[in-house]
């Protein structure tokens, strides 16, 4: 039997984590968890380790807001990654973040190994593409590389070309 991927997804905004589940679960057919609260998760991520890896019912990607009160996506982070035994499971940075400069030092940071950004508002094509990319096809080399090798203009130059596209077309059909 094919396992079903398990998403986490962390955001002090119930409305985006809603809309992440949505997403994940609609599209995808995979599995979410939920946290509002980045500490609360963290606390028991730490006393559950069973819940890393792969297999029924367990996290195989994380996606984290990077603004949070109390504890940033940056710090959750990097209190996860001090958690022994899961650098391997990627994460996933959900920003409205524009700063360049510290978008591209934070992908270089080694510490924090986060395997891809998803700029705000969400576009539903790139997540689920990037999910895919990330668990199914487990491409993480590649996309970390376009992170750090691409400008953070071009590449949001490249999302809103496409959906200008999309938009173009859905007006069409209409």
């Amino acid at each position: 039997m094919k396992k079903i991927p398990t998403v986490l997804t962390i955001d002090d905004e119930a409305i985006v984590t809603t809309s992440l589940q949505k997403i994940i679960e609609t599209e995808l057919n995979w599995t979410t968890l939920v946290s509002n609260k980045p500490l609360e998760a963290l606390e028991i991520l730490k006393k559950n380790k069973s819940l890393f890896g792969f297999g029924k019912n367990k996290i195989d990607c994380i996606v984290v807001d990077f603004k949070m009160p109390v504890l940033n996506g940056f710090e959750f982070v990097e209190k996860w990654r001090a958690i022994e035994g899961v650098n391997e499971i990627p994460i996933v940075l959900l920003t409205a973040y524009e700063d360049e400069k510290k978008w591209r030092e934070a992908a270089q940071n080694s510490k924090l190994n986060i395997s891809a950004y998803i700029k705000k508002p969400i576009c539903k094509s790139e997540l689920t593409q990037l999910l895919e990319r990330l668990v199914v096809n487990k491409d993480e080399f590649s996309v970390k590389r376009e992170l750090q090798d691409s400008s953070y203009d071009k590449v949001h130059e490249i999302k809103n070309k496409k959906e200008y596209k999309e938009a173009q077309d859905m007006q069409r059909s209409m």
